[in-house]
């Protein structure tokens, strides 16, 4: 690049180099490329979000754009309204990860149209179900990308500079992500929505009498075991109520009713089969007393313990008699 080209990148530009034609080829090739031998990074960070292509139509112009004067001055201040239009975008990142957050209300941090203008009377000040804040599955970023990945969101907005705000619902859970321009997906925040706990918090107790209505097998990651997964079972009743059957590796038989963490421990899972059995014989005290035949006092191999998720399934849903 010519010297003209090298100064144009450089933010304390010498006196009177801004009278200077600069090649505008050059200039987008350099800040647009997947590296700058002429910008420093900070030069280029400050570029980008100047000409961010969702604000900026710039590009567009060819070769009548005539890159910005790089006088000390004119440099400070597009520094300054970068900086205020960053902080404005921490406060309403900020304010969407929060529980005060509201889809129907956005508030005014936000664009308008994010607002809808018909409301019926007293929708605005409607009570909204209390969020609980997860950062347990928060943490598990990764895991959380994957299951979004085929999720599609119940609220899903753009901020002037291409951002995205979205909400995902699953069961009982609310997902708070933004995605980037580059189509990167950043989860800020994880709820449980509602005053009570899923399954009222384990509180309730399956009859032996109560009849199976759907069966799903799941399996989920686990950082121990050859297999590094697990499988279990959830079984569902007529009167609401939920059982998860499971063999560990110490060969014990897990049976437990309506667990506290279901609903989040689900979502994190993966569904390998679902079976609705509405109008089956099926009750949950036969599906007690053969998990109390197949426990086992010595240790199990992940296969083992695949394969009695598989044996809990098919004894649920009427295919298998032990």
């Amino acid at each position: 690049l010519s010297q003209v080209d090298i100064w144009a990148g450089t933010l304390a530009a010498p006196e009177g180099a801004e009278k200077l034609t600069i090649d505008t080829e050059a200039f987008w090739l350099d800040l647009d490329g997947p590296s700058s031998a002429t910008f420093t990074a900070d030069d280029r960070a400050l570029l980008s979000d100047i000409y961010n292509p969702t604000l900026s139509d710039r590009r567009n112009d060819g070769a009548c754009f005539v890159p910005p004067p790089t006088s000390l001055t004119y440099m400070h201040k597009l520094k300054q309204l970068v900086k205020e239009e960053s902080m404005v975008m921490q406060e309403r990142k900020a304010h969407f990860f929060s529980t005060d957050f509201n889809m129907e209300n956005v508030g005014p941090l936000f664009p308008s149209s994010w607002t809808s203008s018909i409301q019926l009377d007293g929708q605005a000040q409607g009570a909204v179900a209390p969020r609980v804040p997860r950062p347990e599955l928060e943490a598990q970023q990764e895991l959380l990308r994957e299951v979004l990945s085929s999720a599609t969101p119940a609220f899903e907005r753009q901020t002037e500079d291409g951002t995205h705000f979205l909400v995902y619902k699953i069961g009982s859970l609310e997902v708070r992500a933004t995605k980037a321009r580059d189509g990167r997906l950043s989860i800020g925040a994880v709820f449980s929505v509602g005053s009570a706990p899923p399954l009222d918090g384990g509180c309730r107790y399956t009859e032996d009498s109560e009849k199976v209505v759907k069966v799903t097998k799941y399996v989920e990651r686990c950082s121990s075991g050859k297999l590094r997964c697990k499988y279990y079972v959830v079984v569902r009743t007529e009167e609401g109520n939920a059982v998860v059957v499971e063999k560990l590796l110490n060969g014990s038989v897990v049976w437990t009713e309506n667990p506290e963490d279901l609903e989040s421990r689900n979502f994190l899972a993966k569904v390998m089969r679902s079976e609705d059995c509405k109008g089956s014989t099926i009750t949950v005290g036969e599906l007690r007393g053969s998990a109390r035949l197949s426990a086992a006092s010595d240790g199990m191999s992940p296969s083992e313990c695949k394969q009695y998720a598989q044996t809990a399934y098919r004894l649920a849903i009427g295919d298998f008699v032990y």
